[in-house]
């Protein structure tokens, strides 16, 4: 289960890190002084984006500490930056930028030319389809530009253990994500405390309005996923062995329903979803 629902949301602004930006004040980041017309700064070839968000940095070239606030944003929420603060850890060479936030997977930006140590200039990102640029200027402020996708979004809540952990997962923000060409794999998914959680159905197909399936006897699957930085849930794929799901609305645009079940490694796990979806090849 890939429980991302987009690398780029989820492993440089999916933290959500609340910090006051006081960078500003460290020996190393840029003054934010200068004013003036940064044209010059941003280069590369114009590229119309869906989404566009902007705001403040500071960077640190002693150590690569990257701080930065986006105070407006039309990114959705399910992928790309939402309005607030993030860090991270930048490594900037001449062509080639990497962002690492310790989680083994670092994130690429490449340019045309520059200085190494020197992170003002135009940076560009692609991966699965999607594709980034952002810009760093002189005076301090930045803005990413990009092409995301998803296949839905809605509410989704989980409460109980896993992992050994008591969960409490309860939002507005929750993703769809068809992750098969066939869409024989729904998953719904959410970020909770530093990394993710969510469900996924495996066998959709049987998805019908008012119906209650109940595991393992209907052959109906669900399993529920974490993906947390350095905890012991990380990339946990846990699988439902007793209880129900039911399911209250599937048409083509929305599914609703409940879940009460236990999972292969005894912990209970309960919770509902609404969710609507903008693919229409479920059904």
């Amino acid at each position: 289960m890939g429980l991302l629902k987009s690398k780029f949301r989820f492993r440089f602004f999916g933290l959500s890190i609340i910090l006051v930006i006081l960078c500003f004040f460290i020996a190393g980041c840029p003054s934010g002084g200068g004013g003036g017309d940064d044209d010059d700064d941003e280069g590369g070839d114009v590229v119309n984006y869906l989404y566009t968000s902007s705001g403040t940095y500071a960077y640190n070239t002693n150590t690569g500490a990257l701080f930065g606030q986006f105070s407006s944003s039309s990114f959705p929420a399910c992928c790309g930056p939402n309005t607030g603060d993030f860090q991270t850890t930048a490594t900037v060479g001449s062509t080639t930028m990497i962002f690492d936030d310790g989680d083994g997977d670092p994130m690429t930006w490449t340019r045309n030319s520059g200085t190494s140590g020197d992170i003002i200039g135009t940076w560009n990102h692609s991966e699965n389809n999607e594709t980034y640029s952002i810009t760093f200027k002189s005076n301090g402020t930045l803005r990413l530009d990009g092409d995301c996708y998803f296949d839905g979004s809605g509410s989704l809540s989980i409460s109980g253990n896993f992992c050994g952990e008591v969960i409490n997962l309860n939002t507005s923000n929750a993703c769809v994500d068809l992750t098969e060409i066939d869409y024989d794999d729904i998953e719904i998914n959410a970020d909770y405390d530093n990394g993710e959680l969510g469900i996924e159905f495996e066998t959709p197909e049987m998805l019908a309005s008012n119906t209650t399936f109940d595991i393992p006897a209907s052959g109906f699957e669900i399993e529920i996923q974490g993906d947390k930085i350095d905890d012991c849930w990380n990339d946990e794929e846990i699988e439902a062995t007793s209880g129900s799901v039911t399911i209250v609305t599937y048409d083509s645009d929305r599914l609703i329903g409940s879940f009460n079940v236990t999972l292969e490694n005894g912990d209970s796990i309960s919770g509902s979803f609404n969710v609507e979806y903008y693919l229409n090849q479920w059904q």
